[in-house]
């Protein structure tokens, strides 16, 4: 995060905001925050960067999202190689 803000010009607290903000999105809406025995939460995360322009909310962001679509791009790849594989399994059993 640090490293992050340095090279990019921008406050920590906005590489880490847009940071939560890849996580939680990551997440999904199935993962849930239990805070007593009765009491679950599901994870969701309203957030926002305000300042100035030029005060680095696009770069913080950039960076998050430089992430996201790395991860995005590995789960594509995954999803075409399952699918092969079941398009050559429904092959092999018709």
């Amino acid at each position: 995060m640090r490293r992050t803000a340095q090279s990019t010009g921008a406050p920590e607290g906005y590489v880490l905001l847009a940071l939560l903000i890849a996580a939680a999105a990551t997440a999904g809406r199935n993962v849930v925050v239990a805070v007593g025995n009765t009491w679950i939460e599901p994870l969701v995360l309203w957030a926002m960067l305000v300042g100035n322009p030029s005060s680095g909310k696009s770069p913080a962001l950039s960076a998050a999202r430089r992430v996201l679509q790395c991860i995005e791009k590995l789960l594509r790849r995954q999803n075409e190689k399952a699918l092969l594989t079941y398009k050559g399994d429904k092959l092999a059993h018709n």
